[in-house]
């Protein structure tokens, strides 16, 4: 990805800047388990074969890789040309035993794929109807497909609807009775023993809750606004009067609503986030840090039970993983380091205790090394993993620096003169976006 302008906003310089490097810093010291020289924007877990181990796929905007339990990647799928990859999403909606990808897209217009793994391990389309779909548990406990229109001035237009796989294809349900303001990206079933709640992510930021009777009325609202917003797109369109219209498209991380603590009961899995841009990439805005959060339904809305650190420049992914040996884990994936024109930018992946938050230590792996054995300029960020986390620690610039044009990247990193270096020319942030 090309970067077009990396610069840290004013109001981010007075204190949040000392707090994301000492973020980035404990990050680059912490044992991650996997990292790679890419702008990963989502990540989900699942099972690629029947009765097989759970596999974690990480997709930037060209490609989706799939990561196993000992940390080995590889590249299983591009999106068709001249296609953006925008959200990645995987659930088991036949409950074969393999989940399917609900992938959505960029090329002109937004429109979703569901794809399938055929016997041969390719991927197959299900089906491609316009606008957007995405994955979530129902009410009833069931995996549900649900979907929406995508509109032009509008981004989310339309009912939401439920869509379930007959015949080797997909049809459309009836529409869900919630609000038409809601877009199907925001909204999360818990289902109980005595019905469901229904917690949303509200424009404003905020955590609310409505009543599944009537979904218009808002029972809670959180008192701080924490939803994380962290991949927002920037688009142009056309309107009625053949205008150029630019806009944005803010995505949330996909949740996951499981039982993240094995007490029977199911919690929340999201990403809590802030809303100070750090850099524009490819007309794709990557806001400042984030960290994933497991809540719990409680008397009167969410309650929080446990919080990760804060561990770069935004938080992208959170989901539940079983690692071979049988421990259960948290994956996280984080960007660790922005695009600065001259080096490569890099996402990593962190494993975290679903009971604390806590990071628990991996030792670096060689997973970079095998991903990167396609794209040739990956492998030359293969020496990274395993000594950048132990260098970086005093002189993390270095090791990246020394592969590209060293002045863009100490600017961007960590030494404290190119924070304030980033500080100066706010305005142009402003003008950016």
């Amino acid at each position: 990805m090309r970067l077009l302008l990396l610069l840290l906003v004013a109001g981010f310089a007075a204190g949040c800047g000392q707090t994301a490097a000492s973020a980035r810093a404990r990050a680059l010291d912490a044992g991650s388990f996997w990292v790679g020289p890419y702008a990963v924007r989502s990540l989900a877990s699942g099972t690629a074969t029947p009765e097989g181990p759970d596999v974690l796929w990480l997709a930037d905007e060209r490609r989706v890789m799939q990561l196993d339990g000992a940390g080995s990647a590889e590249e299983v799928w591009r999106p068709p040309k001249f296609s953006r990859l925008l959200r990645f999403e995987a659930a088991d909606l036949d409950e074969d035993g393999v989940d399917e990808w609900v992938v959505t897209l960029d090329n002109s217009r937004i429109r979703s794929l569901v794809l399938r793994r055929a016997d041969d391990g390719t991927f197959e389309e299900i089906a491609k109807p316009p606008g957007f779909l995405r994955p979530l548990l129902g009410p009833d406990g069931a995996s549900w497909l649900v979907g929406q229109s995508a509109g032009a001035e509008r981004p989310y237009s339309g009912p939401i609807k439920r869509w379930t796989m007959e015949n080797g294809g997909l049809v459309a349900g009836d529409a869900l009775e919630l609000p038409g303001s809601l877009s199907l990206h925001d909204i999360h079933f818990v289902p109980q023993d005595d019905g469901h709640r229904v917690f949303t992510f509200e424009e404003t930021g905020h955590l609310g809750e409505r009543d599944p009777r009537s979904p218009r009325a808002t029972l809670w609202r959180s008192d701080a606004r924490v939803v994380a917003r962290p991949v927002v797109v920037e688009r142009e369109y056309g309107n009625l009067l053949n205008e150029e219209i630019e806009d944005s498209l803010a995505l949330p991380v996909p949740t996951a609503v499981v039982d993240v603590d094995g007490d029977g009961a199911l919690e929340l899995l999201m990403v809590a986030g802030t809303t100070t841009p750090v850099a524009l990439l490819d007309n794709v805005r990557v806001l400042q840090g984030g960290d994933a959060r497991v809540m719990a339904p409680g008397a009167r809305g969410l309650e929080e039970r446990a919080r990760s650190p804060l561990l770069g420049r935004a938080m992208v992914g959170v989901v539940p993983f079983e690692l071979p040996n049988g421990a259960h884990r948290l994956a996280v994936a984080v960007w660790t380091k922005a695009d600065g024109g001259f080096g490569k930018p890099e996402t990593r992946v962190f494993l975290l205790d679903p009971s604390t938050g806590d990071l628990v230590g991996t030792e670096a792996t060689p997973s970079a090394v095998e991903v990167e054995e396609e794209p040739a300029p990956a492998v030359e960020e293969e020496e990274e993993p395993a000594p950048a986390v132990e260098e970086e620690e005093e002189p993390a610039p270095a090791v990246e620096v020394e592969e590209e044009p060293a002045p863009a990247v100490e600017v961007e990193e960590e030494p404290a003169p190119a924070v304030e270096v980033e500080e100066e020319p706010a305005p142009a942030v402003e003008a950016d976006p």
